[in-house]
């Protein structure tokens, strides 16, 4: 016969609600009484009731949108592509879905969790390309299941849903070199985010698998924008610096802004200069000539983070994972 939440409570010295708040992952006990519950509850045969979604309760997520860097990210067509993928999850099991969109100054960071603390919800999802490890353990401390997207921390504590960035740009790298028969160079942007760093990473690899060094790759450092790319590869260009004669680029921001200020100085894409971006947003099609670009599904990537979270409520006593979903080339004709 298992022990009971009352057997557990008079062992440990704790109120019956106390107990019953951390065997069922819920906000108003420290962490500490929460490890203490439940590694007392294991060892004992407590038997952990699992959370029943065809139950008439409706689960409360909440999605956040950290946004840090307004230059870095088109955040309003991301966010809306990944939450559709929410959306439908939600819709099918029965869940309420509120989103937020915060700022990364200790003001709006404060506010969001102290609203979360008078008003828990049952699962969060954060949007959180560019956060810090500190503030997602904040969010932590609220002991309310929390998923991570588009981000693959490895030093927080909860599951993460991201993107295989090292894979895209290999891809792209590889693609480049086999077609121009030269060593890429790198459009690399200012503000060095993961995902960023993750994409200089398969950059390199793909050099090496074909016997290129990365320190012979000619390098500019661009605003993460279309305009802000624009007038710093102009300087470049008016400054007559060596051009390479292809590029990867960190995102498709900078791919559009150089290819905008090549087309000013009569530089021809791809006849003179080909060009891969990363992320496909829509301009990618339009653009004159259309942009090659590594491509993923963030409504995907929306999917699997609720489902992730679901599975959270229900299991929370079950290990975090890190997912990373693979990317594709789309292939136009910048190269």
């Amino acid at each position: 016969m298992s022990i009971t939440a009352k057997e557990i409570a008079n062992a440990l010295g704790l109120s019956p609600s106390a107990v019953s708040l951390a065997l069922n992952n819920k906000p108003g006990v420290s962490e500490e009484t929460k490890n203490t519950v439940l590694e007392y509850a294991e060892k004992h045969g407590f038997v952990f009731k699992k959370y029943d979604m065809s139950q008439n309760k409706k689960l409360n997520i909440l999605f956040i949108i950290h946004q840090e860097y307004s230059l870095a990210l088109d955040y309003h067509n991301i966010s809306l592509e990944m939450l559709d993928g929410i959306s439908e999850v939600c819709q099918n099991h029965h869940c309420i879905l509120n989103s937020q969109t915060i700022k990364s100054d200790e003001d709006s960071i404060r506010n969001c969790i102290e609203n979360l603390r008078l008003n828990p919800v049952d699962g969060i999802l954060i949007l959180g390309t560019s956060i810090q490890k500190e503030t997602v353990k904040r969010f932590l401390s609220l002991n309310i299941p929390l998923v991570l997207l588009d981000s693959s921390l490895d030093s927080v504590d909860c599951s993460r849903i991201c993107i295989n960035n090292i894979q895209g740009s290999y891809h792209a790298t590889d693609y480049l070199i086999q077609m121009r028969h030269s060593q890429p160079g790198y459009l690399c942007s200012n503000i060095r985010l993961n995902n960023f760093e993750e994409r200089r990473l398969g950059f390199k690899e793909a050099l090496h698998d074909h016997g290129l060094s990365y320190s012979r790759s000619i390098i500019h450092e661009l605003s993460p924008s279309i305009d802000g790319a624009f007038a710093d590869f102009m300087e470049i260009l008016e400054q007559n610096q060596d051009l390479a004669d292809c590029y990867f680029a960190d995102n498709d921001l900078i791919a559009i802004g150089v290819i905008r200020a090549l087309q000013a100085k009569g530089i021809n894409v791809p006849e003179d200069v080909g060009i891969i971006g990363f992320d496909n947003i829509n301009l990618c099609r339009i653009l004159q000539p259309s942009l090659s670009s590594i491509a993923f599904s963030r409504k995907y990537l929306g999917q699997l983070a609720i489902y992730q979270l679901l599975y959270h409520i229900q299991n929370p006593n079950q290990p975090h994972i890190k997912i990373a979903i693979d990317t594709k080339l789309i292939k136009r004709f910048s190269i």
